[in-house]
């Protein structure tokens, strides 16, 4: 995002984690939910960071892919990180969740449809001192 900004493109995006939108769609009175997944969803450029970082529901995953269903239809840049792998394979070790348990089939169908994946390694930055 900030390469498109430094490059000069300036189209519109937004940026959340999964858990602050889930946080942000939960129902309470006098809030138009179905206005802010609208609006969310057709945001030019979407940045969801920590997919499968919640704790996962059916809601969190109905939530999930009404928003990557509708982008993948319709073909809007859609950035998203988690620190899951997306499948279990032989070196992933016993016990640790991959993405598609905690978003599902579906969910993951549409993310491997419509991302490239890139794996980043090496040590957290965040925990990296200054």
């Amino acid at each position: 995002m900030r390469a498109l900004t430094a490059a000069g493109c300036g189209v519109a995006w937004h940026a959340t984690t999964a858990a602050d939108l889930y946080a942000q769609m939960r129902p309470r009175p006098g809030a138009d939910l179905e206005h802010l997944l609208y609006r969310i969803t057709r945001v030019p450029l979407l940045l969801l960071d920590d997919v499968g970082a919640a704790k996962g529901s059916e809601w969190t995953e109905e939530i999930n892919f009404r928003l990557l269903n509708w982008r993948a239809e319709n073909r809007l840049p859609t950035l998203i990180t988690s620190n899951l792998p997306p499948l279990r394979d032989a070196g992933t070790p016993a016990g640790q969740p991959v993405l598609r348990d905690k978003v599902g089939d579906r969910v993951l169908s549409r993310l491997s449809g419509m991302c490239t994946a890139v794996q980043l390694t090496g040590p957290d930055r965040r925990f990296t001192r200054r």
